[in-house]
This record gives C-alpha cells, sequence and structure tokens, in this order.
C-alpha cells in the first residue's frame, strides 16, 4: 500500500491521484470512504491503481465520440484525498470519458464501441499535455459511441 498511487477520472473529464495510504481501513459493515469530490451530474467512470516503480509510462484515456490521447501520468502531482480535482481532459460538447489505461508505447489498445472493435498500437496515439483536447482516434458515425477500451 505504500508503494501504490490511485489516479481516478471522472464522466466530464476530471481527475485526482493520490496516495493509497490517504484511504483509511474500514470494517465490512462501514460504508467506505469518498474517493473524490464530484461536481452535480458527474460521476466516476475509470480508475487505475499505480505500483510507484511501474514500468507503464502513459495513461491513456478514451471518449464517447472515440478522441483519445496519451498523458505522461507522472507529470500529474499526488494530492490528498480531501483536495479539488483538476482537469484530466478537456472534452467537446456531448462527449464524456469512458476509461482510462495505463499503458506503454509497445501495447495495443482494443477499442470496443457499440458497432465495431478496433485494435490501435499505443506508439501511434499522441502524448499530449494533461489539459489539451483528445484527437481523434477512431471515426464514429452519429448513433455509434465508444463503450470501453481494454489491452
Amino acid at each position: 500500500k505504500d508503494n501504490y498511487d490511485i489516479i481516478i477520472g471522472t464522466k466530464l473529464g476530471m481527475g485526482i491521484r493520490y496516495s493509497l495510504n490517504d484511504i483509511s481501513i474500514t470494517s465490512r459493515t462501514t460504508i467506505g470512504v469518498k474517493a473524490m469530490q464530484l461536481n452535480d451530474k458527474d460521476e466516476i467512470v475509470s480508475f487505475e491503481v499505480i505500483k510507484n516503480d511501474t514500468d507503464k509510462e502513459n495513461l491513456f484515456l478514451i471518449s464517447s465520440r472515440g478522441n483519445g490521447k496519451k498523458i505522461n501520468y507522472k507529470g500529474i502531482k499526488a494530492l490528498k484525498r480531501t483536495q479539488k480535482p483538476f482537469i484530466l481532459t478537456k472534452l467537446k460538447r456531448g462527449e464524456y470519458l469512458v476509461k482510462m489505461v495505463l499503458v506503454n508505447d509497445d501495447d495495443e489498445i482494443t477499442i470496443i464501441a457499440n458497432t465495431k472493435l478496433i485494435k490501435v498500437e499505443s506508439s501511434k496515439i499522441e502524448t499530449l499535455l494533461r489539459a489539451s483536447e483528445l484527437k481523434n482516434i477512431i471515426k464514429l458515425t452519429r448513433d455509434e459511441k465508444v463503450l470501453d477500451c481494454i489491452l
């Protein structure tokens, strides 16, 4: 637990990173602890537990419209669990964050939409700054949406 952090992402593109030591151990009968502060109409959609000496270099983010990017998660400062979250990515109108995954450049990412499955090499996805907009990764029609992605 000492050597692990957690990064949490929300539907509206907000995020927070903190040490797993910030989460207190509770008994089975308790509700638990609050993971992060959420704005109205926002919800947690994805999280990644990171071992601080992991060989994974980047965090891949994908939106409902097939836009995505990689960010170097090591540049994201660890906060306290109770602190206000930061902007993880900028989203376009009607778009929401679907998933975050830890990746290396040699990984292959499978993106699952409601009508198709596409494999993308991680090395072909741009590594951008945290607050930058997402870039188009797969072309989708108006009725199609990304549902998930896996390594």
